[in-house]
């Protein structure tokens, strides 16, 4: 990443022994770039949490359809229960991946390049805040991220699983050879995603 402060004008960069005035049009300078940076990155924070509601109500709103799929008696003359469930499953468990997708992969960079630039900052001025030095003392990068993607990664195994297991029953219902092999790549399916929301994360860093 580009040092922010080559995008300093030379105008401002004046030491407050040559001209306190000047340092003092700087410090304003300065600060009002931090400012407006820090202004950013809380913007992508809100736009990680909306993700994060949006997964939750996927998440959410699976376990009512399967509580509305289960309970009512006229559905299973349409589609078979357990199948249904597999597909509700299948396709929740998706769309909290694409939300992650886009969370992880474009908010948390975005979010990522404003930290590091506003660090920068903090690091050549004195005068500033140490907001995100402090950040990071509370909650090291490294561990955020990691919890980031183990939110996703939990709610896509708990959906792949009840999938699995209703795949399971299916089969064995409908007297399908190789259920146990249909019922293992599913569980390999479900535990893969998950291991790719994770190390996806670190991939970020």
């Amino acid at each position: 990443m580009a040092d922010i402060n080559a995008y300093i004008p030379d105008d401002v960069n004046t030491s407050l022994d040559q001209d306190p005035i000047a340092f003092e049009n700087k410090a304003s300078y300065i600060w009002g770039i931090y400012m407006k940076i820090r202004t950013l990155h809380y913007q992508s924070n809100e736009y990680k949490i909306r993700y994060k509601m949006i997964a939750s109500t996927w998440f959410l709103a699976a376990f009512i359809a399967y509580d509305l799929l289960l309970s009512d008696p006229n559905i299973g003359m349409i589609i078979d229960k357990f199948f249904g469930v597999f597909i509700l499953g299948f396709v929740a468990a998706f769309a909290i991946t694409l939300t992650s997708v886009l969370d992880i992969g474009v908010t948390l960079k975005r979010s990522e390049v404003y930290r590091r630039l506003c660090l920068q900052l903090e690091d050549s001025y004195d005068f500033l805040t140490k907001t995100f030095h402090n950040m990071d003392l509370l909650l090291p990068r490294s561990k955020k991220n990691f919890l980031e993607a183990l939110f996703y990664a939990i709610l896509v195994f708990v959906l792949l699983f009840i999938s699995n297991i209703a795949l399971h029953i299916f089969l064995v219902k409908e007297g399908i050879p190789l259920v146990y092999l249909y019922s293992s790549l599913m569980f390999v399916v479900n535990c893969g995603v998950s291991v790719l929301l994770l190390w996806y994360s670190k991939k970020v860093r």
